[in-house]
């Protein structure tokens, strides 16, 4: 039995009581509004473009650390390879009165092998360097579209309840930060009393949105058969 209007016989533990049970009920409305729409009221170039920006910032994290397993992995690996190459050189730089025959043809053998090896790891470096530089490129213009599409998306649109709370303001009723949210006794009179205008509003509002955001007629339906639940509620 939620608070009647006029009641003025009830104790301080009655009201405080009927207080929570009107807060109960808009709370309740307020977050199927969260839970059912979160960012489908937005545009879908807006969804779109934060898929893509979500997306992009899964291809760099995942480039990235390809490029530090690939160090990891065959950085040493090169290193040494150069370090051998360059002893290599050395050695083939002396006289060939020194370093003849078989001996030098060897390590000229040796050496091409190094370069060569040096050569495909190089490469391969360099397609996973690549791919990390294009992926963060990528992710640069993608949050930069995100941006960009956001800011095309008028206030009451990013979060739809926003416009639930502009349709109570309108009506006197203020959601004070300083309650935690919660209404209190006079607006929690207004709520009730006003119950009928305030949800045949919202009642209004949320499938107009719906509509527009492609939404289906059962779930405009059922906003509606929630909207009158809590206007039978809010009348008790």
């Amino acid at each position: 039995m939620v608070w009647k209007r006029g009641t003025k016989n009830s104790t301080p533990a009655q009201q405080h009581r009927h207080l929570g049970l009107v807060n109960d009920v808009l709370k309740n409305l307020l977050a199927y509004i969260d839970e059912r729409w979160g960012l489908k009221t937005l545009p879908r170039s807006v969804l779109e473009a934060r898929e893509e920006y979500i997306q992009a910032c899964l291809d760099k994290t995942d480039c990235k650390e390809a490029s530090v397993i690939w160090d990891l992995m065959y950085g040493a690996i090169l290193a040494e390879k150069r370090l051998f190459r360059s002893q290599l050189i050395e050695w083939l730089k002396l006289p060939r009165r020194i370093l003849f025959g078989d001996d030098r043809e060897d390590l000229e053998d040796d050496k091409e092998d190094y370069t060569s090896e040096i050569s495909n790891l190089l490469s391969e470096k360099q397609k996973v360097e690549s791919a990390a530089s294009a992926a963060k490129k990528a992710e640069a213009a993608a949050k930069k579209k995100l941006t960009v599409a956001g800011a095309s998306v008028k206030t009451t649109d990013k979060v739809l309840r926003a416009q639930v709370e502009t349709i109570l303001k309108d009506y006197g009723i203020d959601r004070g930060a300083w309650h935690g949210g919660d209404l209190v006794g006079n607006h929690c009179r207004l709520l009730m009393a006003e119950a009928k205008a305030i949800l045949t509003c919202i009642q209004e509002a949320l499938p107009a949105r719906g509509v527009v955001s492609g939404m289906s007629d059962d779930a405009i339906l059922a906003i509606k058969l929630r909207c009158n639940v809590r206007c039978d509620l809010l009348q008790q």
